[in-house]
């Protein structure tokens, strides 16, 4: 499995696409209809995904578990290391590491 990043580096987070003068909004925002163009940036404000509809990112839960993808995966593979040097089964972590990978096992 390779180690080669292809994905956004993060830390992502969530604010508003094209208007940057508003500055960053909190995933758990609900003020439908104040805000246009929600998006998804990476590390140096590298567009990832918005859309023109709010409601998109209407689920917090989600919105914070896509925000914190980076991570996770980065965790997942510190976790694989340690799991490998002490002889556990790592399939299922390797399956979901190929999954956020894009790789083929």
């Amino acid at each position: 499995m390779s180690n080669t990043t292809k994905h956004t580096p993060g830390p992502w987070k969530f604010c508003i696409a094209f208007e940057p003068e508003r500055g960053e909004v909190p995933p758990d925002y609900s003020g439908h209809g104040f805000c246009d163009n929600p998006a998804i940036y990476g590390a140096e404000d590298t567009f990832i995904v918005g859309c023109d509809e709010y409601d998109v990112f209407d689920n917090p839960d989600d919105t914070r578990l896509i925000l914190a993808a980076p991570e996770l995966l980065e965790a997942l593979k510190y976790a694989r290391r340690f799991l490998n040097q002490n002889d556990h089964d790592v399939a299922y972590v390797d399956a979901a590491i190929a999954k956020a990978t894009g790789e083929q096992q």
